[in-house]
Parts: structure tokens; sequence; C-alpha cells
């Protein structure tokens, strides 16, 4: 495992995230636009932090949070630094997040053809509880999975 540090997303490490995004979601990338939404809605509504190695940025996560329940809205990791165990921080930082402000789920979408990424979640305790055709572009479906077994997350 690596040093990471993980700092609120602030409007200097744009650049970065959108670089990631580029390279991991080639179709159907999140905007400049909908990152700044998320800065905007910091602490009212949403939460989104980045993974830093060095200072440089290596990840992201951020969540839309409305408790009792929270939507894992963006997550990522660069590929240069995938299996290296910045996920696994970055998620169990957020799901601690979403136990703190009085969340007792957590939903996210993921594109059906990510296998690893499924298995991913449901290692970390999220189930597969519907379809969302055409989430990600014309022919292209989302699982929507969730989890309600937020006690794991109470001590991280």
């Amino acid at each position: 495992m690596v040093d990471v540090i993980i700092i609120p997303m602030q409007p200097e490490h744009l650049p970065r995230v959108l670089e990631i995004e580029r390279e991991l979601f080639p179709s159907d990338p999140w905007t400049l636009q909908g990152f700044e939404y998320e800065l905007h809605e910091e602490g009212k509504t949403r939460h989104t932090v980045v993974a830093l190695i060095d200072g440089a940025v290596v990840g992201y996560v951020g969540i839309a949070y409305f408790p009792p329940a929270a939507d894992i809205s963006t997550f990522a990791v660069a590929t240069e630094h995938q299996g290296q165990g910045i996920g696994s921080t970055l998620f169990s930082y957020i799901m601690s997040f979403a136990l703190s402000v009085g969340c007792t789920s957590v939903m996210l979408e993921v594109d059906i053809r990510s296998r690893k990424e499924i298995e991913i979640y449901q290692h970390f305790g999220f189930a597969i509880i519907a379809e969302r055709p055409n989430y990600y572009g014309p022919g292209l479906t989302a699982y929507v999975m969730r989890t309600e077994n937020l006690d794991r997350w109470r001590h991280v």
C-alpha cells in the first residue's frame, strides 16, 4: 500500500481529475461543469475528495447524500495507480463519511460490462437491485447496486 492522503477536492484539482475522467470514461466523461457543481454543493448535499500521492491527484470519489440514503456519484483511480489499494482507501473513506452523516444505505451505478468493478462492489457488500438501460449512452446499461450494511464502516 502506498502513502495516500485524502482531502476535499478543490478547484485546482480539476484539471487532473478531468484527465483521469476522460481516460477512464472516454464515451461518457463527467464535464468540468459537473465537477464544479459538486464543489458548489460541498457540505450541503455533496462530498467529494481526492487521493494524493506526493501532491498529485491519483483518484477521487464523490457522494450525494440525503440521509438516510446516499449515492456514490463518481469514483475513479488513474490507471497507473490501480491495484495499489487507493480505490479501497477512497471507498472506505466515503462509506465512513456516509455513515457519519446519518446514511443507512448507499447506492451506486456501474456499467454492466465492468465485471471487475461489480465484483469489488459485491465484496464491499453491495447487491444488484436494478438495471438502468441507456444510463451511459445508447445501448449502455448500468446496474444499480445498493448496500444497507454500513456497520462494517463504523470504525474505519
